[in-house]
């Protein structure tokens, strides 16, 4: 019999059932069972001499490094803290640690043999006492308890030994070319010199990252030129590593490393040649009172003075026949009529020229050349902090240019830490009531207010806050709005959307869709809603334009004191709901908001790119339970009566009075802290229900034969009293 070792005594940690002298699971659903070292079925399995496995990830996020190479280990573990660990049949060693993350990864060589499996969530391992298929038991070597390492550290020890294709990337020797400021600055100044200027311990790597607190210190790698932080998730070079430390722009922070290099002199020099050479969009700005075009006339080639004018005033001329022109101030493309575009090209022409067939000709040069210039899309995991784009999903930023079709910059830079403790104050007080919802809730917030910052809608929800007034759900929708600035966001009825064909293309482009009480009635005009909270195809047309088919992305954010009941009870409808209670009273109205420092809203941007990063790849936003619980959630908020015929009904058959229904159950409403209901409103609740409603043959006490309205398919359960 196998003798399971102590420190695998453990109600987080799960099991799995192998074959005598077996390394792989022979149960079907292995990775969904919950076998613990006390389950019966596992104490008999092991008592006839079977193996066993066990399982990474589980409460406690257990990890198990898992060698395959005797020189990594050699070289690994010198550097790793003291845990409970095990020699295996092959002589190599299984590390158990329990950590704050437990996602499987490998490391190979240069010929893709694997180096180290790192066995979390969904994986095993053979356990101590069980026999390899070689003959030899795995033995426990390190009796200590298993130990706590950072999920980080364990990747910054493990990451360097990794040689698969496309992981390492060589560094090239500096080749001087003219002008190429920015490859000198790199050429003098290594990696190793600016993380000891941001007060970083350079004597060993990894080593600790300047942007959080580590209890080991070893999340941060670093080479001659590049850094990644493993906890971060973030990488860069020696500019990115300088704007993060002293929250410097790209240019502030070449200006600083130039400094350092003595090559401020150079730098100015380069950015003048390039003034006048290289760009002439800002060449144009710093000369504007000289460069004009002349007067028009009937012999002037428009597609070439256009195509100057797009040298310029970068446009776009789309296949939906919609005007877009570059915004400099705000470094992002906006949506312009016809009118704004012959205003533009005014303001460039000595003697403007107001002729119809002048207008005709310039217009027609305008479409092709705007057509022809098609900026390149962007990635639905671009977000835009004023003029710098983060790719959340690579963790790379650039500058926002007219060579990419972004529309949506966020009004706030990336702030210097994550730091935000006025919004946490004010959120737990939003949601936090104890014995209805806990603490959690506040992470289900912010991933809500981090998720409208996405111009994708990879996740299909609809976000709905619900409370009676003065609770701060309204006040939470300002938050968001602020948070995604003024151009991003839209209001809307569900009504309107619906009668209204043009009302949809308010929501062209924008971030957030603002949406008050749904239906007083019974909500059965559901399919639109689904659509736009679903990445459906969604028509848009605008008024004089042509209508078009393009994927909305506008979060559809709702602020109600009830649900109604719907029509609709499909999974489909049930599952996008994301539903988030605001149980508190405030007396005082004050704006809270406005206590919320601007310092804040930009750490809040710094927090919600990691926070986003996790949020995408989990799935699901916490807190939003599985599709049935959402059901149950939604069927509460609404009318009530599915929970209370649950609760208090056999539906085997029979019937009950309508009337001593309508009273039994406006009891459990006003029990709940809903609103009484009339005999109407609950007919109809009954029948959208699918519950026969009709009169029925009774006797009185005094032995006469009446009619009476019953509902049908339900009695009363015999062991419930209201």
């Amino acid at each position: 019999m196998n003798k399971i070792p102590p420190q695998l005594f453990d109600e987080a940690i799960n099991f799995v059932l192998l074959k005598e002298k077996e390394k792989i699971p022979f149960q079907q659903g292995w990775q969904n069972k919950k076998i613990k070292y006390n389950s019966p079925e596992f104490i008999e399995h092991i008592k006839k001499g079977g193996n066993y496995g066990v399982m990474g990830g589980g409460k406690k996020n257990l990890v198990i490094i898992d060698f395959d190479n005797k020189e990594v280990q050699e070289k690994v573990i010198e550097k790793l803290p003291k845990t409970f660990s095990v020699k295996t049949g092959s002589g190599l060693l299984h590390l158990y640690y329990f950590s704050d993350e437990s996602k499987s990864f490998k490391i190979f060589d240069k010929e893709m043999n694997t180096l180290a499996d790192i066995q979390g969530e969904g994986k095993q391992v053979v356990g101590a006492g069980s026999v390899h298929p070689n003959g030899n038991l795995y033995e426990v070597i390190d009796s200590s308890d298993i130990n706590f390492l950072n999920y980080s550290e364990i990747k910054a020890l493990l990451k360097p030994f990794d040689e698969k294709e496309g992981k390492k990337k060589e560094i090239k020797p500096y080749e001087k070319k003219s002008d190429d400021i920015i490859e000198e600055v790199k050429s003098q100044i290594s990696m190793e010199n600016v993380l000891e200027e941001c007060g970083v311990d350079t004597s060993k790597n990894p080593t600790n990252c300047p942007f959080h607190s580590s209890k080991g210190g070893k999340c941060l790698g670093f080479d001659n030129e590049t850094w990644h932080c493993f906890h971060c998730e973030e990488s860069g070079n020696i500019f990115t590593m300088i704007q993060k430390v002293k929250n410097y722009s790209f240019k502030e922070a070449l200006e600083y490393l130039a400094e350092k290099c003595g090559l401020s002199e150079k730098l100015k020099e380069s950015r003048r040649k390039y003034m006048e050479d290289k760009n002439p969009i800002d060449n144009y700005r710093s000369k504007q009172t000289q460069y004009k075009f002349e007067t028009f006339d009937k012999h002037t080639n428009f597609l070439s003075i256009v195509s100057e004018f797009h040298k310029i005033q970068p446009f776009h001329y789309d296949n939906c026949r919609i005007w877009w022109i570059w915004n400099f101030e705000k470094y992002c493309w906006e949506q312009i009529d016809e009118t704004d575009l012959m205003i533009a090209i005014d303001k460039h022409t000595r003697i403007p020229n107001t002729s119809v067939g002048i207008k005709s000709s310039l217009l027609e040069a305008f479409k092709r050349v705007g057509r022809s210039n098609k900026p390149f899309e962007a990635k639905g995991t671009w977000i835009q902090f004023r003029d710098t784009i983060m790719d959340i999903e690579t963790g790379t930023q650039f500058q926002a240019t007219p060579s990419y079709f972004v529309t949506n910059p966020i009004p706030h830079k990336l702030g210097i830490n994550e730091e935000t403790p006025t919004i946490d104050k004010i959120f737990k007080e939003w949601i936090y009531r104890e014995g209805i919802q806990d603490e959690s809730y506040v992470e289900t917030l912010k991933e809500i207010a981090s998720y409208c910052l996405l111009p994708s809608m990879p996740l299909h929800r609809i976000f709905c806050f619900i409370g009676e007034g003065l609770n701060g759900k309204g006040t939470f929708l300002r938050f968001i709005e602020n948070l995604v600035g003024e151009n991003n966001k839209c209001a809307t009825e569900i009504e309107i959307l619906v009668s209204n064909r043009f009302e949809s293309a308010k929501l062209y482009k924008k971030l957030v869709c603002i949406t008050g009480e749904i239906d007083k009635g019974i909500f059965n005009k559901t399919k639109t809603l689904k659509s736009l909270s679903g990445d459906d195809l969604v028509r848009f047309e605008f008024k004089g334009k042509d209508g078009f088919d393009s994927h909305n992305y506008a979060k559809p954010l709702i602020a109600t004191n009830h649900l109604p009941e719907t029509t609709d009870k499909s999974k489909g409808f049930y599952r996008r709901w994301c539903i988030v209670d605001f149980p508190n009273t405030f007396n005082e109205k004050k704006d809270v908001i406005g206590e919320i420092p601007k310092q804040e809203y930009e750490n809040f941007c710094l927090q919600s790119l990691k926070r986003l990063k996790k949020l995408l790849q989990r799935g699901e936003f916490t807190n939003e339970g599985s599709i049935e619980e959402r059901e149950d959630k939604y069927e509460k908020h609404s009318g009530k009566l599915l929970p209370f015929i649950k609760e208090y009904c056999d539906i085997s058959g029979g019937s009950i009075a309508f009337d001593e229904f309508v009273e039994r159950f406006n009891e459990y409403v006003i029990s709940n802290g809903g609103k009484k209901k009339s005999k109407i409103e609950i007919g109809r609740i009954v029948r959208t229900n699918n519950y026969e409603l009709k009169n029925k043959k009774i006797t009185t006490d005094f032995g006469n034969q009446t009619t009476k309205k019953h509902i049908f398919g339900i009695k009363w359960r015999e062991d419930c009293i209201i």
